[in-house]
């Protein structure tokens, strides 16, 4: 929506006239701002020259190296209290402020902005090079200083965005997005499956063709995480897979395979995620395997039990046979 509003009023400025500083009447006050982001406001105002002193609100406090003079360009004493001016202006028609100031201007990374409430129309002068992208609203008229761009606004709330040094920031782009595609490039080569970070950087080259170079450069800078996070994430399933295969060969070797099954397939099981790069799912899979195959113990024994069964068996035969012999022996004493 943002981008919207903004090319609306990049499109209304357009049927704004480009005018030359030199033939523009300078508003009552105008905030020229630096590339470190301290502003110079200039601004004069009204006075009664038959008060002694009079107090003037000024934006930007706390104030660097004010200068105070009236239409004479003589200097005038002064006293400050956070944003009031108290100014020793007895006969003087009109003042003329000029000062410092770090607190009208923000930073957030390449991204400044310049943020004022002005009582009269208000000039603002952006850093040469600077590229301007977003304001509050449309201007009254948009001009040069040499190669810093100005835009008039009337009275109110005034804000807007810039980046400084706009060739700098497309060239650590384009940059950025060939160290990351060379990265990618590489590690696909190695055999891993980066379908995430492949699709984040073709997102950042499409917003480079489209000049939107913040915004590639944000997405390139993802797109880089993201394939070495998932580097990473690989390796450390590939790790875990090779624990998991050392634990099944081991339990086979051992004669453990009760409860081996469940390794055996989990096994196939991780190497198949392996493969599709789902290498979160594999490590958790291996790690399952690694444990059953850890938990995996040897059939039962049980020739100690048949050879018992046997021995009962023959000890009943045996007791059977000599019964059987000592109870056939009397007859026959008889008969002889």
């Amino acid at each position: 929506m943002r981008r919207i509003l903004t090319a609306l009023l990049v499109s209304a400025m357009l049927t704004i006239p480009l005018v030359c500083a030199q033939n523009s009447e300078i508003p009552g006050m105008t905030l020229t701002v630096y590339s470190s982001g301290v502003t110079r406001v200039e601004y004069s105002v009204e006075s009664d020259p038959n008060r002694v002193r009079v107090k003037v609100q000024l934006p930007g406090s706390p104030f660097i190296n004010m200068v105070i003079r009236d239409e004479s360009g003589y200097p005038l004493g002064s006293t400050m209290s956070g944003p009031n001016v108290t100014v020793d202006s007895i006969g003087a028609e009109r003042l003329f402020f000029n000062y410092l100031t770090e607190s009208l201007t923000g930073q957030d990374g390449p991204t400044w902005s310049v943020n004022v409430t002005s009582p009269v129309e208000t000039r603002i002068v952006l850093p040469e090079g600077a590229a301007l992208f977003d304001m509050s609203h449309v201007p009254l008229a948009i001009g040069v200083y040499g190669e810093s761009q100005y835009m008039d606004f009337g009275p109110g709330d005034i804000w807007l965005y810039y980046i400084v040094g706009m060739r700098q920031l497309e060239v650590e782009t384009r940059d950025l997005i060939n160290k990351t595609g060379s990265y990618i490039a590489e590690k696909e080569a190695e055999g891993y499956i980066l379908s995430e970070a492949r699709t984040t950087l073709e997102g950042a080259q499409s917003l480079f063709s489209r000049r939107e170079y913040l915004a590639s450069k944000n997405e390139a800078s993802d797109a880089l995480g993201i394939a070495k996070i998932t580097v990473e994430r690989a390796d450390l399933a590939a790790q875990e897979l090779e624990y998991a295969r050392e634990a099944v060969n081991q339990a086979t070797a051992q004669g453990r395979l009760q409860g081996l099954g469940a390794a055996d397939s989990g096994l196939s099981a991780a190497e198949e995620l392996m493969n599709s790069g789902m290498y979160v799912d594999a490590k958790a899979r291996a790690s399952q395997v690694y444990r059953d195959a850890l938990a995996a113990v040897k059939p039962a024994d049980n020739s100690l039990l048949v050879f018992g069964v046997f021995l009962i068996l023959v000890g009943v035969f045996m007791a059977f046979f000599y019964v059987f012999r000592d109870k056939k022996a009397p007859i026959n004493n008889i008969y002889q």
